[in-house]
């Protein structure tokens, strides 16, 4: 389960009213949804050796400061493997709708599972499409109009998707977001944002939770 509680910090730079005013996923004609597509050999899941966990644009190494919130994510969770449901294994192919999301631990654990898990998709629209699943709103990958060849951190696309509380809590069981916990305490977050981004090459260089709070 989800037990740290985060205070927001808004991870995207496109503000959540610019997001509202757009047109979800959802509403727009995605056509139909093809599960075995998400059915992955084993040799091509995603690994902390074959793409490593990448924090804002750069892969993370034991130099960086962000290291120590991450390292115990990137050696919990060193293979997309391991961010399924047991029933997946020992599986030759992998079904990656299979996620576990009562068993990661933190919100530094999630980003690092939906890391290996989105760069073991050999599309971007299967993003989406794993997104849309769990019944996020998603707001499709889009042009930041970064130069990247100038300052190559930068993501070239970004995605963001949003599930409510309860959504959020239904799925994770945590009780740091359970409804109307903590109200009388702290400010409680009114919506859980997931941002990915992608490069030029359209691989994903990091993805992200933010928790703002009215």
């Amino acid at each position: 389960m989800i037990r740290s509680v985060f205070i927001a910090v808004v991870l995207s730079s496109t503000p959540w009213s610019a997001l509202a005013e757009e047109v979800p996923a959802q509403q727009r004609d995605a056509g139909a949804f093809d599960a075995s597509a998400f059915l992955i050999p084993r040799d091509q899941l995603s690994t902390q050796e074959t793409a490593p966990f990448m924090f804002d644009g750069l892969v993370l190494t034991p130099e960086q400061e962000r290291w120590a919130e991450y390292k115990e994510a990137i050696r919990s969770y060193p293979t997309a493997l391991s961010s399924l449901t047991d029933d997946q294994q020992a599986a030759e192919r992998a079904d990656i709708l299979r996620f576990d999301w009562k068993d990661i631990d933190d919100s530094t654990a999630l980003e690092v599972c939906l890391f290996r898990v989105f760069r073991s998709l050999p599309e971007p629209k299967l993003i989406e499409d794993w997104l849309r699943y769990f019944e996020f709103e998603v707001y499709p990958f889009r042009a930041t109009n970064h130069d990247t060849v100038l300052r190559p951190r930068l993501p070239a696309f970004r995605l963001s998707a949003v599930w409510s509380p309860d959504q959020f809590y239904e799925k994770t069981q945590s009780y740091d977001y359970s409804p109307g916990w903590l109200k009388n305490i702290i400010p409680t977050p009114y919506a859980f944002i997931f941002v990915v981004a992608l490069n030029e090459n359209n691989l994903v260089t990091s993805t992200s939770l933010s928790t703002p709070v009215k």
